[in-house]
């Protein structure tokens, strides 16, 4: 399920979609891909606050580990 924007019949813009079975994104989109600053929350309850790039994490992030609490902060490369 997607709720956001929409240029020429692609996801472009701010929008959020929601996985089955994976979870839920909400942040921004180029050409149908997530692509630049985003969240994800994952069914595990892990989170992801970062950089996207062509739908994957690529930049400065943080991850958070639901289960321990723990987090990593800093850059991750093509996903």
């Amino acid at each position: 399920i997607y709720k956001g924007q929409w240029e020429k019949n692609v996801k472009c813009g701010v929008g959020k979609q929601t996985y089955f079975g994976v979870g839920e994104y909400y942040g921004n989109w180029l050409d149908g891909e997530i692509h630049g600053e985003g969240v994800m929350t994952y069914s595990n309850k892990d989170v992801y606050s970062g950089k996207w790039r062509e739908g994957k994490k690529d930049g400065e992030g943080t991850y958070i580990f639901f289960e321990t609490g723990m987090k990593y902060v800093g850059t991750f490369k093509n996903g």
